[in-house]
């Protein structure tokens, strides 16, 4: 069996994250007999790489029995007969975990235990009348929608609706983008809003409630018992694997015979 070792091959910066995946993932398929290739992106324009992020076109050259790929985009999964789409967990405090996304019938991968939240001090606040909205890179893959980037004017009135119901809108900005246009947007439009510069930890240990767009922050959130509010897809979640384990893909490698 050959299995291609790839990811969103359209997209800039991702060589060192299928690299990643190649130095995890080979050893184990080679352990169960399959033949390992590996393709690494080339980085369109960025215009380019969100436009066909959902539609396409994604081409691959191969003629391996399975890909396996980084973030795998919505066009290479229609493109792609067997695929399988790794994602790091988006629980990620502790240990690094991974998600396996699938067009095979899997059945019950042998999975890890989900770390546990860690032992943070939670800021004072008033947790009933507070809320947390944590931000995002505006240029991440998670913000594409139908083509294009989302902006915080696609979510502008329901957010402002959504903070309506606490005395503050706490803004967490994401530690690469400490001053992106979601924060700015969200400070000029959000009339309770209140940029933070608080460890996300730290804010979620402390609030009930938290929003977002699409952030793994939502996901560890409600792993905390919190009430989350998406504004746009929820990230996926599932069973926390160790794709460096044989048997993981034992499992995987039967489910496409």
């Amino acid at each position: 069996m050959k299995v291609l070792i790839t990811g969103d091959v359209n997209r800039e910066g991702q060589w060192h994250n299928v690299q990643r995946l190649w130095e995890q993932v080979r050893q184990p398929l080679e352990q169960v007999g399959a033949t390992v290739e590996v393709e690494f992106p080339r980085p369109q324009y960025l215009a380019d790489w969100v436009a066909g992020y959902d539609a396409g076109p994604f081409e691959l050259r191969t003629d391996a029995d399975l890909v396996v790929g980084f973030e795998l985009p919505p066009s290479a999964k229609k493109s792609l007969a067997k695929w399988i789409d790794v994602r790091i967990h988006p629980i990620r405090w502790g240990q690094v975990g991974w998600s396996l996304g699938s067009n095979l019938a899997l059945g019950a991968l042998p999975a890890e235990e989900v770390p546990q939240f860690p032992s943070v001090a939670p800021m004072k606040l008033n947790v009933e009348r507070d809320a947390l909205f944590t931000c995002q890179v505006h240029t991440d893959a998670a913000m594409i929608r139908d083509g294009k980037f989302a902006t915080f004017e696609d979510v502008a009135a329901e957010l402002t609706e959504y903070a309506k119901r606490f005395d503050r809108l706490l803004i967490s900005p994401h530690p690469a983008e400490l001053n992106g246009p979601w924060v700015t947007k969200a400070r000029e439009r959000v009339p309770n809003a209140i940029i933070v510069d608080i460890p996300t930890y730290q804010l979620i240990a402390a609030v009930e409630h938290v929003c977002t767009y699409t952030s793994s922050t939502g996901i560890e959130a409600q792993a905390c018992g919190k009430t989350v509010r998406f504004l746009g897809r929820a990230p996926h979640s599932g069973p926390f694997y160790d794709v460096s384990r044989a048997d993981v893909w034992a499992a995987v490698v039967s489910a496409c015979k």
